[in-house]
């Protein structure tokens, strides 16, 4: 049916991701994202706080003094390509989605 024909209709948690791990917001809040055909909830986000932007900005602070990933290239080259693989992977329902969404709004 529509925007999400194709794809599993329950709605989608997507979490914040702090500090290596995914979380949800401090205060649990969450934003809830709407099929633009239908305004059916498809998914919901986490509705990130300025405290949760502060947690995030703290980890990515002590990432950067503790040296790892300013001095191994390895290790930013590792993730670029776990990146490149999960999107590699999650490619099909990406261009469904894409397709979905574009021929909704045209």
């Amino acid at each position: 049916r529509g925007f999400s024909r194709g794809l599993r209709r329950d709605a989608r948690m997507l979490s914040l991701y702090i500090d290596g791990a995914a979380c949800e917001a401090s205060d649990g809040l969450t934003i809830a994202v709407r099929s633009p055909r239908d305004d059916a909830v498809i998914g919901r986000l986490a509705d990130g706080s300025a405290a949760d932007a502060e947690r995030a900005v703290g980890a990515a602070q002590r990432v950067k003094e503790a040296g790892a990933w300013a001095r191994d290239d390895g290790l930013r080259v590792g993730a670029l390509r776990r990146g490149a693989a999960a999107l590699r992977v999650s490619r099909g329902v990406l261009v469904k989605l894409l397709e979905r969404l574009f021929c909704c709004l045209a």
